[in-house]
Order: structure tokens, then sequence, then C-alpha cells
């Protein structure tokens, strides 16, 4: 897989700039991080892009994790190309893990 890069962002999601200056950098955890949080529709120019994890979050039901699962899986490998390894989900999608490559 090819290395990705971008506009780095603290923390809080915001840009990153030192020196006055954008910071690039290797961003691949950076954008799933952002899928996960994006609701679907909040990208304009994709407006199948996001995953909107606090959906399954604050659902009342908690045997949400195929559904989760499946739904992660497509917008992280067939969306954005990436394949996901590691995934564990053992502990409930708030203390969801996983690697990609």
């Amino acid at each position: 897989m090819a290395i990705r890069n971008d506009i780095l962002q603290d923390d809080e999601g915001d840009d990153l700039i030192e020196n006055g200056d954008f910071q690039f950098g290797e961003s691949t955890q950076q954008h799933c991080q952002d899928i996960m949080e994006a609701m679907p529709g909040d990208y304009k120019h994709s407006p199948l892009t996001g995953l909107g994890v606090v959906r399954y979050l604050n659902a009342p039901d908690a045997g949400l994790e195929d559904q989760f699962e499946r739904e992660l899986r497509t917008q992280i490998e067939e969306m954005e190309g990436m394949k996901i390894s590691n995934l564990d989900l053992n502990q409930g999608i708030k203390n969801l893990t996983f690697d990609v490559e």
C-alpha cells in the first residue's frame, strides 16, 4: 500500500502548524479516525464516506458489533483501499483496536 501523506492534525483535530506552516506527514491513522468519526454526508465530495461511530456508541442495542465490523471494513477497505488486520472487537466498540496496511 502506498504511504498516505497529508496535513497533520493535533489531538483536537485542528491542522498542525509549526513556524507558520502546515506540517505534512504520514496520515493513515488520521484518515481512519476521520472516517470513523465522520457521518455519511459530511464530505460533500464523497457523500458515502463516513462511519459515524457515534451512532454505534449511543445505540441501545449492544449487539451491533457485526454490523459495525461490516461497515468499518466497507469504509476502510473497499472505499479507501486499505487492508484491516488484527481487528479486535472483543471488548466492544468503545475499546476497538485494529491495524491497517
